[in-house]
């Protein structure tokens, strides 16, 4: 059966249908896929549940999986599957200025050699609610006026595990959790796609502390600057899920953001697996 690509948003994100995921992808399957991953930045496609390590052999067609941080949310039969579990507890708690996730986000960007790609299957879902907000930060740096571009081309920030320019606190760690993140990475903010070499931001609103070439107060001024504007309907797609969906989306040019919407007590649980990244430049 020939794949059938829909973009969703129309600023990214394309749906995929036409694949048969009990068995190995094809070549040609593969590469269809990676295609429309660089050129929409946000894969869909619709699936049956899959076991955990059927969801391995899927997303390592597309790269190196990467062990997580958390390791208390590993899979127990799978290790390299994250299960990522959140039931709000109260209306108090689902105020998205109290929950991490509910922020502007790339997944990992406190490493020197961040994830390139986030995979994640919707295993169980609030009736209403639990949707997924996406930005296209190569969109989001084009809008943005030469001037204001040059200023930031050579411009460094810095990414901690926490930061108090988060709206939420961070998760605890444990001690070796607390040593692997101990040490902050500086990244580019204009950073060059290393396989569509276009440029654009990458950021991250829960762990960029400061801009490393400025004091704190011009550091503050810049990034609430880009906070505005990336955070702008047009660079934006929402995605509802459904059970059995599979997201692939590229963290080097896109930022992503839980909506906590769903009634406290309601589960929602996703199963996750990351890809190997590189050196952002």
């Amino acid at each position: 059966m020939a794949l059938s690509i829909t973009p969703l948003g129309k600023s990214l994100g394309a749906e995929v249908t036409g694949l048969n995921l009990s068995r190995p992808l094809s070549a040609a399957d593969r590469n269809a896929l990676t295609t429309v991953f660089l050129s929409h930045h946000l894969v869909c496609v619709r699936s049956e549940v899959l076991a955990p390590n059927d969801f391995v052999r899927f997303g390592a067609n597309f790269g190196k999986l990467q062990p997580q941080l958390y390791r208390n949310r590993f899979h127990p039969d799978e290790p390299l599957v994250s299960v990522m579990r959140s039931a709000l507890t109260s209306k108090q708690l689902a105020r998205p200025d109290r929950i991490r996730v509910a922020g502007w986000h790339t997944d990992d960007s406190y490493f020197p050699e961040p994830c390139k790609a986030t995979l994640l299957q919707a295993i169980e879902l609030p009736a209403t609610g639990g949707a997924t907000r996406f930005c296209n930060l190569k969109a989001a740096y084009e809008a943005l006026d030469s001037t204001f571009q040059a200023q930031l081309t050579n411009l460094h920030a810095v990414h901690c595990y926490d930061t108090n320019r988060a709206h939420a606190r961070a998760k605890d760690r444990t001690n070796r959790e607390t040593q692997e993140t101990e040490n902050p990475a500086v990244h580019p903010i204009v950073r060059t796609h290393p396989e569509t070499g276009k440029k654009n931001l990458y950021l991250n609103f829960n762990r960029m502390d400061r801009i490393l070439e400025l004091d704190q107060n011009e550091s503050n001024a810049i990034l609430d600057s880009l906070f505005a504007h990336i955070d702008q309907q047009r660079f934006h797609y929402h995605h509802i899920w459904q059970r059995g969906d599979i997201l692939m989306w590229d963290n080097r040019c896109t930022m992503h953001a839980a909506v906590p919407d769903y009634e406290p007590g309601v589960m929602r649980l996703h199963h996750r697996i990351l890809l190997r990244g590189e050196v952002p430049v």
